[in-house]
């Protein structure tokens, strides 16, 4: 809601319109979505299935395929993680061909955008970008207001608050109870920020970084999306972390995506699933749940019942027990050889007193015949 237009080419069509076709109720619902690789799209879970975990089954991407091409279930792939998680990626063919040449990736990060001191390095603001509803209009007949959508793609800079004040560790929260925020429509989109937002710069700068950011956002200026837009409450955006999911992201596109750490000295990740774990306490939100003709009305808090934990730590003393295990085996073989050369000693010694009893049984005969 809110927010200033732009032209998809801005942005490479990085940011996909999306619509699905609901023939059960005969119904067009509107969603959003990022491209992530040259054939993966991610975007929302509740994009590409009911209330019934049934997918949909017609699809349209006018941003990356001529206007209007309808795709059927069958065309692509679909991975999830989990009936619980509203995350998605779309996943089309090797031999695919887009409408754009020159289409763009957005770079996802590995992380954690939770942390305060992170969001900090942003100046704690970032941009959700989508192609929801943007204003209110009123309806002098029944004399209420509906939000009203055109199809066209937004992009707006929001604060973002730390887990503290979001009171979260399974979500980032957005805006600040005034427009601009994300509704109906936007679900599926990014929260992220420009490279070019990580110098220093004073107040006075903020807005002219604002205005060349929508306009004119170089190729150079990467956009580095840290979370995913899933729902939220009136004038609050909720987003999923990006990196609480990488992990399934690299795996289930074989490493065609790859997520990247910006503000640590590390290397892409290419990282084994962590654990998740329950967290408890944490409230669903159906926050747009009076409009009846858009499929964001639906939205929940499907992630809020996982959360990524990292790995346990190597205990200290591993290492010890393997170095006292290896010394062991080296008494073990030494105490076997020793054996070994006391058994040879000892069949010497025999192979040696028989044949001295020998011997002298062999001097005394000729006496005793000759005395016979």
């Amino acid at each position: 809601m809110g927010g200033d237009e732009v032209d998809p080419g801005v942005f490479d069509y990085s940011i996909v319109y999306i619509k699905v076709r609901d023939e059960k109720k005969n119904k067009t619902y509107g969603c959003t979505g990022t491209m992530i690789s040259k054939r993966h799209l991610l975007t929302c879970l509740h994009c590409v299935q009911d209330d019934n975990q049934t997918f949909y089954t017609h699809f349209t991407f006018d941003t990356i395929f001529d206007k209007d091409t309808v795709f059927n279930i069958t065309d692509f792939n679909i991975h999830i993680i989990d009936d619980r998680v509203d995350l998605a990626i779309i996943e089309f063919s090797k031999n695919t061909k887009f409408k754009h040449k020159n289409m763009h990736k957005m770079h996802l990060v590995a992380d954690n955008m939770l942390a305060p001191h992170l969001q900090d390095k942003i100046h704690n603001k970032g941009y959700i970008a989508g192609y929801g509803h943007y204003k209110f209009q009123d309806d002098k007949r029944l004399a209420a207001e509906f939000p009203v959508s055109d199809g066209r793609l937004r992009i707006a800079r929001v604060p973002i608050y730390p887990k503290k004040v979001c009171r979260s560790n399974v979500r980032i929260c957005s805006s600040d109870g005034k427009l601009p925020f994300a509704y109906h429509g936007d679900s599926g989109g990014p929260l992220f920020f420009f490279d070019n937002q990580m110098s220093n710069k004073t107040k006075e700068s903020e807005r002219d970084e604002l205005d060349f950011n929508i306009t004119h956002p170089k190729r150079h200026h990467k956009m580095y999306q840290f979370g995913l837009i899933f729902g939220g409450e009136i004038n609050r955006t909720y987003s999923l972390p990006i990196h609480q999911y990488c992990w399934w992201i690299e795996e289930v596109t074989r490493w065609e995506v790859q997520c990247e750490y910006v503000f640590q000295n590390r290397g892409i990740s290419v990282s084994p699933p962590p654990q998740k774990a329950a967290e408890n306490g944490s409230p669903n939100f159906q926050p747009f749940e009076n409009d009846k003709n858009i499929k964001d009305s639906d939205i929940s808090l499907k992630s809020d019942t996982s959360k990524v934990l990292p790995l346990p730590d190597l205990p200290k003393n591993e290492f010890e027990d393997e170095e006292n295990e290896m010394d062991a085996e080296d008494l073990s073989c030494i105490l076997f050889c020793i054996n070994i050369l006391i058994l040879i000693g000892l069949v010497i010694l025999l192979c040696y007193y028989f044949c001295l009893k020998t011997a002298e049984s062999n001097v005394q005969l000729p006496t005793v015949i000759q005395k016979v």
